[in-house]
């Protein structure tokens, strides 16, 4: 049985936990600052998010919004 460190979160709540639009987290996917796992259900294919994904996401977060950095800025930060 996985720990619950290693719970993973959907996409909803991810977001809600680091407190960004869901445009803003698939954003950051795509530059590569979170880094979801994809589960295959039927047809469907689901976000999961680890705490490593969240913790990265909650820092960019920071940096972009309280200490202005551009987001290319920050992901250099990272």
């Amino acid at each position: 049985m996985p720990k619950d460190t290693d719970k993973k979160l959907g996409t909803v709540e991810a977001a809600k936990m680091i407190g960004v639009e869901l445009h803003r987290l698939y954003c950051w996917e795509r530059y590569g600052i979170v880094k979801p796992k994809y589960l295959q259900f039927r047809t469907r294919r689901f976000r999961r998010y680890s705490q490593n994904d969240i913790n990265r996401a909650i820092f960019i977060k920071k940096l972009v919004d309280e200490e202005k950095y551009s987001l290319e800025g920050a992901i250099r930060k990272l």
